[in-house]
């Protein structure tokens, strides 16, 4: 779903949605079928009566994440709200140290984690054949894209199941040192 104030903005978004028409039968723009159907449509709307109290659960279970892991070193928390920004949380994110060694840590210990976009799109198989990159040319993007990892972050999660979490990284960290 997309919201705005802008008469423009909200034409283009609903050509693009249908296929790039302007008409039933003129398409000025390149565009996708991304419609709902009335199914799916019908649960969004029950949804939206729960989205502020499952938006500030989010909230509240991303500052519990931060208060516990920001004076980790091997860690680096998500940026937090400022006076411009208020973060909904739909992933907690944070840049970590040994990935994969956590990553199977927490498995093992039965916390889900995401690892979402662990290559970049430059070293996309169509992206490197296409314009020919191999490596190198976005040293940030490839950096990132092996450090990101997500923290589990739905409405029903527990404090004590955040806890938990914490709990199995520090301890892997610990068990670093």
């Amino acid at each position: 779903m997309v919201t705005t104030d802008d008469e423009q903005l909200a034409e283009d978004i609903r050509k693009l949605r249908h296929c790039g028409r302007v008409s039933q039968y003129t398409h000025d723009v390149f565009g996708f079928t991304s419609r709902l159907n009335s199914a799916n449509a019908a649960f969004g709307l029950v949804q939206l009566k729960y989205l502020d109290d499952w938006n500030e659960r989010r909230r509240a279970i991303a500052a519990r994440y931060t208060d516990r892991l920001r004076n980790l070193e091997q860690i680096q928390v998500p940026p937090g709200p400022t006076g411009d920004v208020v973060p909904v949380f739909h992933l907690y994110v944070a840049r970590v140290e040994r990935r994969e060694g956590l990553v199977d840590h927490l498995r093992s210990n039965g916390v889900e984690v995401g690892v979402h976009y662990p290559v970049p799109i430059h070293l996309q198989p169509i992206y490197m054949e296409e314009y020919g990159y191999g490596g190198g040319e976005f040293p940030v993007s490839e950096s990132l894209s092996s450090r990101l990892l997500s923290l589990p972050v739905f409405p029903d999660l527990t404090d004590k199941e955040v806890d938990y979490v914490c709990e199995m990284i520090e301890g892997f960290y610990g068990g670093m040192e």
